[in-house]
């Protein structure tokens, strides 16, 4: 499989998620009849959203994982100084 199908496979699968995640909150919060009208009403901002989120993840991805990784790492560093803080004031 080439570069050009992966990145239209990966951007399919993206958008269908997106979609997906969409009408799944959507629904819990308001229930299906007002999801079909929302998407009915607005569906070319749906579509559209969805397909540039998922344009925008896979052209940046690499970055993206970047920014993840830095934002866990501070994470992990500011839960250690909290457990010690913790620690310090219950000892």
């Amino acid at each position: 499989m080439n570069n050009k199908t992966k990145s239209i496979l990966y951007g399919t699968l993206a958008s269908s998620i997106l979609l997906g995640v969409y009408f799944t909150v959507l629904t819990l919060v308001s229930g299906w009849s007002f999801t079909q009208e929302q998407f009915v009403d607005y569906w070319y901002f749906v579509v559209s959203g969805v397909t540039g989120l998922a344009t925008f993840a896979a052209q940046y991805q690499v970055k993206l994982f970047w920014v993840g990784i830095f934002f866990n790492i501070a994470g992990i560093v500011y839960m250690i100084n909290r457990i010690i803080k913790f620690k310090k004031d219950y000892e």
